[in-house]
């Protein structure tokens, strides 16, 4: 088989959070002090609960705690008697996360208030990945949006005449089953393929990233904020992220990017894909799609703040030197990351108007990670490709 095998360097630059669907409470985690300092502590409360069974006082202790049916002193119980055998894994914590900690300790720990959404990890593993499947997908929206600024501008307009129809006549249920058929029928014309041995995207294989859990990971409040990044009313979320450079510390991934040239032919009867796939090809879609989403957003939320900017001021001269790049690529991963309406962007009526020639983002709020004070978009990361 032939391939073309890249070995990739991935870096966050602001926070990731790749979730498992897994909310944690204070049942799941508390703060403690260790030699580095203060950390978010996972620890499991079935480990605890296995050695409670092996001590009569204890388990007479907690046997009572469950009679009275009282949260928070089952909280303080499962605290007070965690050791380090129980200790999953740490992360780093932001000043916000210590604060509302300590206001949410005096709540029952089944309050939505205490809830921290959990990032992934393998099974028994303290390690976070990024999996290859959600780099897949940000390379293929990518990529897919390529193929769209490329249709000719009758086939164009058709599809966006089409697209309004759906968004203005159905209601919200029966327009996402309508935008889900549209989405499948764009996507077969532009690859010219309903077959899944045939999709272009067959032909790409990216690996998991794994991160070291030391340093890597980080637990934070994230908050809401409208146009010129003035602040809305949001109820908290707190969230495990992977860290990014932007940060205090953070981690880099090597993995690797595999395109099988073997399915880019025809052969009698054993059709290859539709069309070829290059290094080349993601490159540039991934620079130039992920570049105009942070100028859009850039422009709508962040340039006309008057604080908590100086970190994206960062962010946007990495951007700019990465979009310029033959072996470095954009990508946004993961939750919050709110790179919208993907595949439509290029039919979509904006909501807010043009300006300084751009269309401004679909949508009127953005979530972002309160990184001691300072925003930080989520999921933004830069892939080198080090060597073939």
């Amino acid at each position: 088989m032939s391939k073309k095998n890249y070995k990739i360097k991935l870096e966050p630059i602001t926070a990731v959070h790749v979730g498992t669907g897994n909310e944690l409470t204070m049942l799941d985690y508390k703060l403690a002090e260790t030699k580095q300092g203060k950390r978010y502590v996972r620890f499991s409360s079935d480990s605890i609960l296995q050695r409670i069974a092996t001590d009569s006082v204890l388990a007479k202790q907690f046997d009572l705690l469950t009679q009275k049916n009282n949260m928070k002193e089952i909280r303080d119980f499962f605290h007070d008697n965690f050791k380090a055998d129980d200790v999953e894994y740490f992360c780093h914590l932001t000043k916000a996360f210590e604060s509302a900690y300590q206001s949410n300790k005096e709540k029952d720990p089944l309050d939505n208030a205490s809830i921290v959404h959990e990032i992934y990890r393998p099974k028994e593993k303290s390690t976070p990945v990024i999996p290859g499947s959600s780099i897949k997908g940000a390379v293929r929206t990518a990529v897919l949006n390529s193929f769209i600024l490329n249709l000719n501008d009758e086939k164009s307009e058709k599809y966006k005449d089409e697209f309004k129809k759906i968004k203005d006549i159905y209601d919200n249920k029966e327009k996402f089953k309508k935008l889900r058929f549209f989405e499948e029928k764009v996507q077969k014309e532009i690859l010219r393929t309903s077959n899944a041995k045939e999709d272009p995207f067959r032909s790409l294989q990216i690996s998991d990233f794994t991160f070291e859990s030391k340093n890597s990971q980080i637990v934070g409040v994230l908050k809401s904020i409208g146009f010129n990044g003035n602040p809305k009313p949001m109820a908290d979320i707190y969230a495990e992220a992977i860290k990014g450079s932007l940060m205090d510390t953070h981690q880099t991934s090597s993995g690797t990017i595999s395109l099988n040239l073997d399915l880019h032919k025809f052969r009698g009867e054993k059709k290859g894909t539709t069309m070829p796939l290059f290094i080349g090809d993601i490159v540039s879609a991934c620079n130039d799609f992920y570049s105009n989403e942070f100028y859009n957003e850039y422009d709508a939320f962040y340039k006309n703040a008057y604080e908590n900017v100086d970190k994206i001021l960062e962010l946007k001269s990495i951007i700019e030197k990465t979009e310029k790049s033959k072996n470095q690529f954009l990508l946004r991963l993961g939750r919050w990351s709110q790179v919208e309406s993907m595949t439509f962007k290029n039919f979509r009526e904006p909501k807010t108007p043009v300006k300084n020639g751009r269309q401004m983002p679909y949508g009127h709020t953005r979530t972002v990670f309160n990184y001691d004070g300072e925003y930080l978009p989520m999921g933004w990361c830069v892939c080198t490709i080090e060597n073939e």
